[in-house]
C-alpha cells in the first residue's frame, strides 16, 4: 500500500485543504484484519477537502477496486458543508457507485455458457 497526503497550503498559500491519494495491491489469498481477498485485487483512490469560502467546505472522494475474476467497482462522491454557527453546520452530498464484472470474468462465463450449450451439461 502506498499513501500520499498533501496539505494544499504547502503548494498554494491561499488555498486551505488537503489531498489524500492511495493505491493498494493484494495478492490472491491475502488476509489481514478487516481485509481478505480470494483473488488478486487492485485498489486506487483519493480524497480532497478544500475550504472554498470562510464558511463553505467541499469534500470529494473517488475509489476504484478491480478484482481478478470478480467485480470492478467505482464510487465517486462530493459533499458541501456550510458552517451555520460555532456549533451547527449543514451538509449535503451525492454519491455515484457502479459495479460490473471484470472483462475476464465475462469471457469465462461466456465460454462456460457456450460449452454448456454445445455439450448439454451445466456446471
Amino acid at each position: 500500500r502506498v499513501d500520499l497526503n498533501l496539505g494544499l497550503k504547502d503548494v498554494f498559500d491561499a488555498v486551505p485543504g488537503r489531498v489524500s491519494l492511495y493505491t493498494q495491491t493484494t495478492g490472491a489469498g491475502f488476509s489481514a484484519p478487516g481485509l481478505a481477498t480470494l483473488t488478486d485485487t487492485d485498489q486506487i483512490g483519493g480524497a480532497l477537502t478544500m475550504q472554498v469560502m470562510e464558511k463553505l467546505e467541499v469534500r470529494a472522494k473517488a475509489d476504484r477496486k478491480v478484482q481478478d475474476l470478480g467485480l470492478e467497482t467505482d464510487a465517486q462522491e462530493i459533499n458541501l458543508g456550510y458552517q451555520l454557527s460555532e456549533r451547527w453546520s449543514a451538509s449535503t452530498g451525492v454519491r455515484r457507485p457502479r459495479w460490473r464484472r471484470t472483462p475476464r470474468t465475462r469471457r469465462l462465463r461466456r465460454a462456460a455458457s457456450l460449452r454448456e450449450r454445445s455439450t448439454g451439461t451445466t456446471m
